[in-house]
Order: C-alpha cells, then structure tokens, then sequence
C-alpha cells in the first residue's frame, strides 16, 4: 500500500494521540476521526488535525449515523495501558471498521497480543511505540517538533512490522523491531532513559535549594548537557569521571556525611549510584575492582 495519503482514525486525545496526530497530518494523511472518552478532548484535538470527533462512550453505546469509518485504513490506540484492553474488548464487539482496517496501538510496555481479538476479526495489528517523553502543557508547535526524526519501537508479526516500518519511515522517523518477549526490559530502558533520568535532574534541583545561591539550575545546566552528550557520543563508560573514577575516598565520605546532614532520604539513592557508577568503571576498565570496593566502603554507614 502506498502511505501518500492514509485514512486514519486516532483514539486517545491525550498527548500521545495529540502529537501522533499533528505528525500523521504533516506528512500528508488524512485524519478521519479523533475518538476519546472526554467527546471535549477529542473536540479539541479535531480543530488541531480536522477529523470528526466522538466519545467512545457514546460510540460503543450506540454509533452515531454521521461517523463513516468506512474508508479508514489505519486505527492508532494510543489510550493509557489500563484502558486498552477494555477499548480493544468495545471495538471487537461494536465493529465498527472494515475487516482491511489495520490496529496499532503505542503502549511501551503491552506486545500486541492485547489487539488479539481485533486479529481475530481478520483485523492485520502491531504494537508502535515512539521512544519519545509527551509533557502535558506543550504547545503543538512544541510537540510536533519533539516528534521528529524520533524511533519507533515496533512489535508484532514480521509482515506488520514491514509494513509499520515503511509508515514509519514515511514519516521522517526511524524504526527498529522489539522482541516480543523483550517488551517490557525495552520499556524499562526507555524509563531509565526519561522518567528516572528526569528525576536525577530533580535531585539536582533540590540540593540545588538548599545552596540558597538563587540560581535553581541554570549553574548546573551545562554540566548536565555535556555529560548526556559525551554519554551519547563516546559512551557512558567511557564518558564517567569524579570522585569514583578518581578513587576519591575522602571526598565520598564528605559526600555521604553531607546526604546524611541535609537530605537523609537520598542516601539510599546516593549509596546505590555510587556502586553502579563503581561497576560500570570495573566493566569500562577506568578502574580496578580493588578501587570499586573501595569507594563503595566509603560511603556506606
């Protein structure tokens, strides 16, 4: 099938199914409908991306006569995981698209055996996960510009996953396939790599405060963007320095003294980096196994 111009019909107007949304019409498809549980949320989208809106609800209740799905060829779920199963147990029995209607949904964690009874309907489905963090409160302008040229985790069988991986690519992004029985270590990754990540930076912030230097982040801002990047470029383990690349006993101790002083409810998290970052200097060979038992010693209790 050609992707010039896809019929698509997103569920989900949240900002996953926003920002999907807003890239399917950049890149020429054709947005049929916006379907969400809030029949607001979906007005809200379908004045961004066109497409009548509708509330599931009321769809699974009873469809409404003006909502033609036809045409449609491809149907993104993009609900949170919680909900899918139910969204996907409302649309096998309402049937409401032809059987040539493809499914995809975009859960991290779920494989695409969730979309099973839609297959069984005849239905062709795949799981499409875009590696990608959706803030709330983004201007569209923002969102779609996070979008591009992001990857795609897909998952499913090799011939959707074919498929998938060509839309995909129509639309200037990169796609790679997922094991089935990986999904949720690749979902843990993709955590680390945002949420966990995010959070580090919240620890920053927080000690940060308690400086009382009145400058938040910013002092911190250029530490951080170099080190993500010499992570990025050279690799992590090459990329580590510090006191525990530098065996700096001494200064862990204060470290830990500090932790202990001022925010005594991250010293399991202050304890637990300074051991990784120990084993990934063992493992890039930047220090001896000797050294990592060491500096490990220093801050425990």
């Amino acid at each position: 099938m050609s992707f010039e111009r896809l019929s698509i019909v997103v569920i989900g107007a949240g900002p996953v199914g926003t920002g999907l949304a807003l890239l399917f019409r950049k890149h020429g498809h054709h947005i049929a409908a916006v379907g969400s549980r809030s029949v607001v949320s979906a007005r809200k989208l379908s004045r961004l991306v066109g497409g009548k809106p509708f509330g599931t609800e009321r769809v699974f209740g009873r469809p409404p006569r003006p909502l033609d799905l036809s045409k449609v060829d491809l149907v993104v779920l993009t609900v949170p995981d919680g909900r899918l199963s139910s969204l996907v147990k409302n649309l096998t029995a309402v049937r409401l698209f032809p059987v040539s209607t493809r499914f995809v949904h975009t859960s991290g964690s779920l494989t695409s055996e969730v979309l099973l009874p839609l297959a069984q309907l005849g239905h062709k489905v795949c799981s499409m996960h875009p590696v990608q963090s959706f803030p709330p409160d983004v201007s569209p302008r923002e969102r779609l510009a996070t979008l591009s040229g992001i990857w795609f985790g897909l998952e499913g069988s090799r011939a959707e996953e074919r498929w998938v991986s060509r839309f995909v690519t129509s639309l200037g992004c990169h796609p790679f396939r997922v094991p089935k029985e990986a999904k949720i270590l690749y979902h843990l990754a993709c955590t680390f790599a945002s949420n966990y990540s995010v959070a580090l930076v919240g620890v920053v912030e927080e000690i940060a405060r308690s400086l009382r230097i009145g400058q938040g982040l910013r002092p911190f801002r250029p530490l951080v963007n170099a080190s993500l990047r010499n992570a990025l470029v050279k690799g992590p383990r090459a990329s580590l320095t510090g006191p525990v690349m530098r065996g700096g006993v001494e200064v862990l101790r204060r470290h830990a003294r500090a932790i202990r002083r001022h925010a005594p409810h991250l010293e399991n998290l202050f304890e637990a980096l300074v051991s990784e970052t120990a084993r990934q200097g063992v493992q890039g060979k930047r220090i001896t196994a000797k050294t990592a038992r060491a500096v490990k010693a220093a801050v425990k209790r």
